[in-house]
C-alpha cells in the first residue's frame, strides 16, 4: 500500500539541507534521516522513491522525465542558529558563486527555509545525472556539508495486448487481428525504424494489425526511447496461419424480470476466408435462421429462455459454433404460463373464523385469495358441501357469504394445477355447544335434572316432555293424587288412619259408645270425616287429625275418611247385644223366657251348649265330618237339635245332650239347639279344603302344578331352579354384551319347561324363548345393564334370575354406538398471529371427551411441563401461545387422549419479525407506523415516507435538490458553469443546465456587466439555447450576470479554472456494507482549491472530506502510516497535476461531490457528483 501511494502521489522531489555549527543544538524533525559529514551534523529530507540505504550518497528514481520546467530538484536548507549567512555551492566548493542569494547575508531558519530550484542537464547517453550540493555558513567553525544525489529514469517496458488479453510473443496472430503494443516510461516508439504510436504522457501505444496472409512468420523490431535517449529494443515474431478457420462467441445473458428474452453479444471472425463470404445461422426461431452474411462482425441478438445456438459457416463447412445461455434474473424463474421470467408465484388465501349462533348449524365468512405471477390457471376449492367444490377461478378474488359448517371447512388454492395454499376456517358455537343429535348449536342442559335441549336448541325442556319441573329445576312425572317432595324427589301419597272399636249394647238399649280416632298424613286437600248415620254423609269432623266419643247403633255404623274429596279409609265398628239378649228390632232384649238383670248385666237364660268343630276336606273330596256335641242347662220344655242340611230344620236329635258325627259339605253346615221351641244355640261348622287345595266348585282340588297324594295327604308342588354361572359379567371394550352359562331344573314337572326373557340378546324389549326342556345349561348373552330370565312349566313361573352386565374397567357405555367404548377426545387450537411489540398471541382452545371416565384435564408444555390449562370433559377457553409454538394435551383417566400444537408467528402483513423476545420491526424496515399498523423503511434525509404509495419519496421535485441546512429545495446547477477555452484565459464557454426562469422552455438570456452603468447586453449566439454559450470576457471585468427576461432570477458567471477535474471516478455504484471502493481524481489547479466531500444519503452527515487527511486515513483499508502528506486541500501546489487514489471502506450509502473554490473571488461551486449505494440499505 505504501508503494501504491508513492506512485499515486508523485510529489515534487525536494532535498532539504540544514547546516548547524558544532556549538549548535540539533533538532531533527520526525521522518528525517541523520548523518554526519566532515564532523558537522545536519538533516536531509529523503526523496520520494529511494533505492538503497540512506547515506551521504542517495539514488532516486525520477518519474518526471521531460525537458520542461517540471524537471527540477528543489533544495531547501536552514540553520536554527539565527543571524548566519548560508551559502550553497554546486558540484564543488571552489565555485565562488552563492547559488542561493547574491546579497551579503541570508538568514535561513527552520520556519522560513531558503530554497534553490535546480534544473539538471540530463545526460543523453546514460539517462543519469549526479549532482553534488555543498552548504556552509561561512563561519570559522564551519565545515562543508556535502550531499550527492543520483537521479535515474524509470525502466522502459514493452507489452502487447490482443482483445484485451496479454499477448505471448511468438504465438499465432490471426489474419486481421490487432496486437496493441505499449511502451511505458518512454517518449518515442519506432517499428522497423518508423516512428509510430500515440503518446499519452510517457506511455505510447500502437495498434499493429496483421494483414499479411502470404507468409507464415513475420518479424518486427520495436524500439522505445526515453527523454535521455535510453532505448529498449526488442525483436518480436508473429506466426501467421494461412488455413481458413473461424471463431464465433456468444455471451450468456440474464433475462430481466418480466421479460422473455435478453441480448447476447454474438461475435465472429473468419481467418483466411478467401473469396467466400461466411454465414452465421441460428437454431431459433427455426433451424437455419440466417443471422448475417459477413466474415467478421459483432451483433446484439435476442436470446430466448434456456439457450440459442449460433453456427459459423464458410463455403458450406461449419467453422465454429457457440451457444448463448439465457437464464432468469436472480429471484425470478421461467414462467411458461406467461412466457417470461417472473418471480415465483406468491399467493394469499385468507378467511376469518366465524361463530355459529345458538340454534343454527353454520355461519358465513368471506374468503379472499390472490395469486401474483401466476404460473397457470387458478382455482379455489373446498371440501364442503362436497369434495372439490369450486369457490372461484380468478387469480384474485373474494367470495362472501361462504357457509362454514360446524366445526370447520377447508379451502385450497391451486395455480397451474399445483396446490399453493391451504386454509381451514373454524366454526364454533357462539354459546352452548354442538349437539350432534339436533345437528345444531344448542344450550347445555343438566341431564341430572332430566333436562335436554329443545328442538330449537335455544332452551332446556324436560325429558320426557310429559314431565314437569319443580322449583329446583328437576323434571319429574306428574304426581297423581299425591304430593311432590323436592327433598326426596318422590311422589308421596296421602296416608289415612281411622279407627273405632266395636261396642256392646246392654239389655234394653239400642246403641253403645265407642272412640273414633282419625289422622291424615301428606294430605293433598281438605280432610273430612263423615258417617252413614243418622243420614248419609253426616259430617263428623274436618280436621286432618281428631278423636271423638260417638254412639254406635245396633249392628254397626260406618265412618269415612276423605281427603281432597276422595275416600281414603273407612271403619265400621259393630254394636252387638250383650250376651243373653237379642235384638228385637228396637232394643237388645232378653229371651222371652228370661229377664234382664241390670246389676249383673245378664239375662237369666236357659243355658245351652252346642259345639261342632270345623273340619278339613281332603283332596278330591267335597265334605268332611265333624262331632256335634250339645247340652241344655236349665232346659225349658223339649230340646231339639236341628240342621239346615240336607234341608232346613232337619232334626238330628231331641235329647237334651249328646254327641253325633255329622257330614259337613264344603263351606259350612249349621246346627241349631232349640229349647221350649226357642232356638238356644246355633253353631255353624266350616268345612274348608285341606292346605294346598282349593275349592273348584265340586271338590277340593290341588292348585295348578300340584297333584294330590292320598298317603301323605298333601299336594305335591311342581318346582324349578334357574341359576346363572355368575350374577355379573364384564363387557369387553368394543362389544355390546358378555356371556354367562344359565342352568335350570324342574321338579315334579307337569309339562315341558321353557326358559324365557323379556328382552333379546341386544337388550330390546321383546319376549324371547331362550331354551326349552325340564333341565339343561346354555350360554346366554347379557346386554349392557341387566337381563332377567324366567323358568316356566305349564304356563307357571317356577323361577327367575337377573344377571348384570357392566363395561370392563377403563371403558364406559356408549348409548349411541350401543357398545362399551374407551374414552377418546379431540382438541383444537388454531394458529394465531402475534401483534407488534407482543411476545405471544391468544388462541381459542376447544376440547371434547367422548366416553369420559371421571373429569378430563387440558395441560400444556409451557410455561412448564404439565401446566394445567383447564379441567372438564369439554369446553373452550382462551390460551396464550408463546413464540413459536405451544402444545396442549387432553388427559382423561390419567391417559393422554389427544394433543394439538398451536403456532404463533409474527404478522407478515405488518412486516414484523421475531427479535428474540417479541415481534418487532426488522432492520430492513425498522420504523413502526402506528397509524397504518406496519413496519416501514427508514427514509433518507432527503425523502419523506408516503403511506399512500408505501414507499419513500423525494422531498424535492425533479430538478431540485434538498438542502438540510435550510430545509429547502433548490435548483440543481442554477449557476452558470463557465470554462476557459484555452490557457490564454480570454474566451469563456458558459452553460446553464436547468430552466431557471420557470417557464419550462429554453429561453434567451441577457448577459450584462456587473456595473449597472455599463450594462451591455450580449446577444445569444443560438436563440434555441438557454444562454449565450460563448463570448469574449472584457478586460477588467470581474464578472458577468445572467438575468431572466422577467427579472425573476440572476446568476453570476465567474472565471473558472481551465480544467478542474480531469478525472473523478468511483469504482462501484452499488456495494455491500463495509466493502471497499476505489476513489480517485485528477485535477489541475490554477487559481483554485478543490476537494472531494462524501455525505451520507441517509441523513446528510459528512463522512469523508479530502481536506481532512485523518478522516481519509481512518477509512482506508490499509492506512498510510509511514508518511504524512498533510492537508489534501491543495492550493496552487506548483503547476502540475495532483492525483489521489485509495481503497475506501463504505458502511452506508454516500454521495461524493467534487467541488472547487476560485481563490481569486472565493466563489465555490460543485461540479461533479457520484453516488455509491450500499445495497443493504438500497433495498429499503
Amino acid at each position: 500500500m505504501l508503494k501504491k501511494f508513492y506512485k499515486l502521489f508523485p510529489f515534487v522531489l525536494v532535498f532539504s539541507f540544514i547546516f548547524i555549527s558544532t556549538a549548535s543544538a540539533l533538532t531533527v524533525p520526525a521522518g528525517w534521516y541523520n548523518y554526519s559529514v566532515a564532523g558537522t551534523s545536519f538533516s536531509a529530507k529523503a526523496c520520494d522513491r529511494p533505492e538503497g540505504a540512506f547515506s551521504g550518497t542517495k539514488n532516486c528514481i525520477a518519474d518526471i522525465v521531460t525537458n520542461s520546467a517540471l524537471d527540477k530538484v528543489d533544495v531547501s536548507y536552514s540553520d536554527q542558529d539565527l543571524g548566519q549567512t548560508l551559502k550553497l555551492y554546486k558540484d564543488t566548493t571552489s565555485v565562488s558563486t552563492n547559488l542561493l542569494v547574491t546579497s551579503s547575508s541570508n538568514t535561513c531558519t527552520p520556519s522560513t527555509p531558503c530554497v534553490y530550484k535546480d534544473k539538471p542537464s540530463w545526460s543523453a547517453s546514460t539517462g543519469l545525472k549526479t549532482r553534488q550540493y555543498i552548504v556552509n555558513d561561512e563561519t570559522t567553525d564551519s565545515s562543508a556539508a556535502i550531499y550527492n544525489i543520483t537521479l535515474s529514469y524509470a525502466p522502459i517496458g514493452i507489452t502487447g495486448l490482443v482483445d484485451g488479453a496479454n499477448f505471448t510473443w511468438g504465438n499465432s496472430l490471426p489474419l486481421n487481428k490487432t496486437v496493441n503494443i505499449t511502451c511505458t516510461n518512454a517518449t518515442n516508439m519506432t517499428l522497423d525504424g518508423v516512428s509510430v504510436g500515440t503518446k499519452n504522457g510517457y506511455t505510447i501505444t500502437y495498434p499493429f494489425t496483421n494483414t499479411n496472409s502470404s507468409t507464415n512468420t513475420i518479424t518486427k523490431t520495436i524500439v522505445c526511447t526515453n527523454i535521455g535517449g535510453t532505448t529498449n529494443q526488442q525483436t518480436r515474431t508473429f506466426n501467421l496461419p494461412g488455413q481458413i478457420s473461424g471463431t464465433i462467441t456468444a455471451t450468456n445473458c440474464t433475462i430481466a424480470n418480466g421479460a422473455s428474452t435478453c441480448n447476447s453479444t454474438v461475435s465472429w471472425n473468419t481467418i483466411n476466408p478467401g473469396s467466400t463470404i461466411s454465414q452465421v445461422t441460428s437454431n431459433y426461431p427455426s433451424a437455419g435462421t440466417v443471422i448475417s452474411n459477413t466474415n467478421t462482425n459483432s451483433q446484439s441478438i435476442a436470446i430466448p429462455y434456456s439457450s440459442r445456438a449460433f453456427f459459423l459457416y464458410n463455403g458450406g463447412a461449419k467453422l465454429d459454433e457457440a451457444t448463448a445461455v439465457a437464464t432468469c434474473a436472480t429471484g425470478t424463474s421461467w414462467n411458461a404460463y406467461q412466457g417470461k421470467c417472473t418471480p415465483a408465484p406468491t399467493t394469499t388465501l385468507t378467511g376469518a373464523n366465524c361463530t355459529i349462533a345458538l340454534g343454527a348449524n353454520s355461519c358465513t365468512t368471506t374468503i379472499n385469495w390472490s395469486v401474483t405471477n401466476p404460473a397457470g390457471t387458478t382455482a379455489v376449492t373446498s371440501n364442503y358441501p362436497a369434495a372439490n367444490t369450486s369457490i372461484g377461478t380468478t387469480h384474485t378474488g373474494s367470495a362472501s357469504g361462504v357457509t362454514i359448517p360446524y366445526a370447520s371447512r377447508s379451502f385450497w388454492l391451486y395455480n397451474g394445477g399445483v396446490q399453493k395454499a391451504t386454509l381451514t376456517v373454524n366454526a364454533q358455537c357462539s354459546s352452548g355447544q354442538w349437539n350432534a343429535s339436533l345437528g345444531k348449536c344448542a344450550v347445555v342442559c343438566p341431564t341430572a335434572l332430566n333436562q335436554v335441549p329443545s328442538s330449537s336448541g335455544t332452551s332446556c325442556v324436560c325429558n320426557p316432555s310429559t314431565y314437569v319441573k319443580d322449583s329446583t329445576g328437576f323434571c319429574h312425572a306428574p304426581c297423581v293424587d299425591s304430593t311432590w317432595n323436592e327433598t326426596t324427589r318422590t311422589c308421596t301419597a296421602p296416608v289415612p288412619s281411622i279407627s273405632a272399636a266395636g261396642c256392646t249394647i246392654l239389655g234394653n238399649a239400642n246403641s253403645c259408645n265407642t272412640t273414633l280416632t282419625w289422622s291424615m298424613t301428606n294430605p293433598v286437600g281438605p280432610t273430612a270425616v263423615t258417617s252413614n248415620y243418622p243420614t248419609a254423609n253426616t259430617s263428623i269432623g274436618t280436621t286432618h287429625t281428631g278423636s271423638i266419643n260417638i254412639a254406635i247403633p245396633y249392628s254397626s255404623r260406618a265412618f269415612f275418611l276423605y281427603n281432597n274429596s276422595i275416600e281414603r279409609a273407612k271403619v265400621i265398628p259393630t254394636a252387638t247385644c250383650i250376651n243373653g239378649t237379642n235384638w228385637n228390632g228396637s232394643v237388645c232384649a232378653c229371651p222371652a223366657d228370661t229377664t234382664w238383670d241390670a246389676t249383673s248385666k245378664t239375662c237369666k237364660p236357659v243355658i245351652p251348649s252346642l259345639t261342632a268343630p270345623n273340619c278339613t276336606i281332603l283332596g278330591n273330596a267335597n265334605s268332611c265330618n265333624t262331632t256335634v256335641t250339645w247340652s241344655v242347662t236349665n232346659p225349658i220344655s223339649s230340646t231339639a237339635l236341628t240342621s239346615n242340611l240336607p234341608a232346613a230344620n232337619t232334626v238330628l236329635s231331641t235329647a237334651n245332650s249328646g254327641t253325633l258325627t255329622q257330614s259337613v259339605p264344603y263351606s259350612s253346615r249349621s246346627f241349631y239347639l232349640y229349647n221350649n221351641n226357642i232356638e238356644r244355640k246355633v253353631v255353624t261348622t266350616s268345612a274348608t279344603c285341606i292346605t294346598g287345595t282349593t275349592w273348584n266348585g265340586s271338590t277340593c282340588a290341588c292348585p295348578a302344578g300340584h297333584l294330590w297324594n292320598a298317603t301323605s295327604k298333601t299336594c305335591n308342588k311342581m318346582t324349578g331352579t334357574l341359576t346363572p354361572s355368575a350374577t355379573t359379567c364384564s363387557i369387553a371394550a368394543g362389544a355390546s354384551s358378555c356371556n354367562v352359562n344359565l342352568a335350570w331344573n324342574t321338579t315334579n314337572p307337569i309339562g315341558t319347561s321353557a326358559v324365557t326373557s323379556p328382552t333379546n340378546d341386544a337388550g330390546t324389549l321383546i319376549s324371547t324363548t331362550v331354551a326349552t326342556g325340564n333341565t339343561g345349561t346354555k350360554s346366554v348373552a347379557i346386554p349392557y345393564s341387566t337381563r332377567t330370565f324366567f323358568l316356566y312349566n305349564s304356563s307357571i313361573q317356577l323361577a327367575s334370575t337377573t344377571v348384570k352386565a357392566t363395561c370392563v374397567s377403563g371403558s364406559s357405555w356408549d348409548a349411541t354406538a350401543k357398545k362399551c367404548s374407551l374414552p377418546s377426545g379431540t382438541i383444537t387450537a388454531p394458529n394465531c398471529t402475534i401483534a407488534y411489540g407482543a411476545s405471544n398471541c391468544n388462541t381459542t382452545l376447544t376440547w371434547n371427551t367422548v366416553n369420559p371416565i371421571g373429569t378430563s384435564a387440558v395441560t400444556s408444555n409451557l410455561p412448564a411441563a404439565n401446566t394445567t390449562v383447564a379441567t372438564g370433559n369439554s369446553g373452550s377457553v382462551t390460551a396464550a401461545v408463546y413464540y413459536p409454538t405451544r402444545s396442549f394435551y387432553l388427559y382423561n383417566n390419567a391417559v393422554e387422549r389427544a394433543q394439538i400444537t398451536a403456532n404463533s408467528t409474527c404478522n407478515p402483513a405488518n412486516r414484523t419479525v421475531w427479535d428474540g423476545s417479541k415481534c418487532a420491526c426488522p432492520a430492513t424496515a425498522p420504523i413502526w407506523d402506528a397509524t397504518n399498523g406496519y413496519c416501514r423503511k427508514e427514509c433518507y434525509f432527503d425523502q419523506n415516507w408516503n403511506p399512500a404509495t408505501n414507499q419513500c419519496e423525494n422531498k424535492c421535485a425533479q430538478g431540485l435538490v434538498y438542502v438540510p441546512a435550510t430545509d429547502s429545495c433548490e435548483n440543481i446547477n442554477r449557476q452558470p458553469i463557465c470554462t476557459w477555452k484555452d490557457m490564454t484565459f480570454k474566451d469563456v464557454s458558459c452553460d446553464i443546465l436547468s430552466y431557471p426562469c420557470s417557464d419550462g422552455t429554453r429561453s434567451t438570456f441577457n448577459v450584462v456587466h456587473q456595473n449597472s452603468a455599463q450594462n451591455k447586453t450580449i446577444q445569444s449566439a443560438n436563440s434555441t439555447y438557454q444562454s449565450p454559450n460563448q463570448f469574449l470576457w472584457q478586460d477588467g471585468q470581474l464578472r458577468y450576470d445572467y438575468v431572466c427576461p422577467n427579472n425573476t432570477w440572476t446568476a453570476t458567471a465567474l472565471k473558472r479554472p481551465y480544467t478542474h477535474f480531469v478525472t473523478f471516478e468511483v469504482s462501484a455504484g452499488q456495494v455491500r456494507k463495509d466493502s471497499t471502493i476505489n476513489l480517485s481524481w485528477n485535477v489541475q489547479l490554477p487559481n483554485a482549491s478543490c476537494k472531494i466531500v462524501g455525505t451520507s444519503l441517509k441523513d446528510g452527515r459528512e463522512m469523508f472530506n479530502s481536506a481532512n487527511y485523518q478522516k481519509i486515513r481512518d477509512n482506508l483499508t490499509t492506512p498510510i502510516t509511514s508518511v504524512t502528506p498533510g492537508s489534501l486541500n491543495y492550493s496552487r501546489v506548483g503547476d502540475h497535476e495532483s492525483l489521489m487514489s485509495g481503497y475506501l471502506k463504505v458502511s452506508e450509502s454516500m454521495r461524493f461531490t467534487a467541488s472547487c473554490v476560485d481563490t481569486g473571488y472565493s466563489k465555490g461551486y460543485s461540479q461533479l457528483v457520484r453516488d455509491v449505494y450500499v445495497i443493504d440499505e438500497a433495498d429499503r
